[in-house]
């Protein structure tokens, strides 16, 4: 019954500079297709210079940017991933049946979270169900929840426990702007139990509030339920949680720490849950309200 953290630590996700792309092809657009009558030679080599330099500074801008779209890093080829590799499951040696109740891994899933984890594609609203959903888009399955599956403890009733990817998260936003974040939250392996449970966010420090705001999604905010991953993974055993940062207008530059926690959901859904499911507990029972996640916003 020992409250189960899973706690990793990834690249916050960051816009993609597609912006740039789409004015160079824009202003290359006009420059080719527009009828007017021949300039003279000095106005056409003007304008061809200024093409070219535009070229320079979008091959530049795409091969030198740490953000650069995976496309444009080389990771696709002929619209797949680079070296390919689908998700195999036949060395486990466990039973299927396990994750029958799972949606079937997307294409490249191995190549794809590789990518994911060496930060060179770091876009977490990218990752639907079809993603967060397998166990092994948390690196702890393979080094040590899996045990559970190839070595079950029949002493043991795993009641609750749960964990977040990521926990750390790093924003940087500038005054009167919005961003948003998301993180997956999932019932810790051998978990046998339905858990009940919202998250609620708080400021590290009180008098921050006055410089952001931040608003969680509505079922984050009010309950949401997380199914067991044992003996087989439910399909709500994993979910993700996200959030919209609004950072106030007249806020200065400086660094805010915001908290989201884990709270018991509301009497009356949680009786709901109890009548519904005879392996239920609320995700805070032996453990307390437990931290989740920890946002660092920096203020430019």
């Amino acid at each position: 019954m020992l409250f189960q953290g899973v706690l990793i630590k990834m690249p916050a996700a960051q816009a993609l500079p597609h912006e740039a792309g789409i004015i160079l092809v824009f202003f290359m657009q006009k420059f080719s297709f527009e009828k007017k009558s021949l300039p003279k030679l000095k106005t056409m080599a003007i304008i061809s210079a200024a093409a070219v330099f535009a070229c320079a500074i979008f091959f530049v801008f795409f091969n030198s940017s740490p953000t650069a779209p995976a496309k444009e890093q080389g990771f696709f080829q002929n619209n797949e991933i680079a070296g390919c590799i689908d998700l195999n499951r036949d060395s486990y040696n466990i039973p299927p049946a396990v994750f029958e109740s799972l949606p079937k891994p997307p294409k490249c899933f191995d190549s794809i979270m590789q990518l994911y984890r060496e930060g060179k594609f770091s876009d977490d609203f990218f990752f639907t169900k079809e993603f967060f959903l397998q166990p092994e888009f948390y690196p702890a399955f393979l080094e040590g929840g899996i045990q559970y599956w190839k070595n079950p403890v029949a002493t043991h009733w795993g009641a609750v426990g749960f964990g977040a990817s990521s926990f750390d998260r790093e924003i940087t936003a500038k005054a009167g702007s919005k961003t948003k974040t998301r993180l997956f939250l999932h019932s810790g392996f051998g978990v046998r139990s339905f858990q009940g449970l919202k998250i609620f966010a708080e400021f590290e420090n009180p008098e921050d509030s006055a410089f952001a705001k931040i608003k969680l999604d509505s079922e984050t905010s009010s309950g949401f339920l997380l199914g067991p991953s044992f003996p087989k993974f439910d399909e709500k055993w994993a979910r993700q949680i996200d959030s919209e940062i609004e950072v106030m207008q007249n806020a200065q530059p400086k660094q805010i720490v915001m908290l989201l926690k884990t709270k018991a959901p509301e009497e009356k859904q949680a009786l709901e849950w109890k009548n519904q499911y005879s392996n239920y507990y609320n995700a805070t029972d032996f453990v307390g309200e437990k931290t989740v996640a920890r946002i660092t916003l920096t203020i430019q």
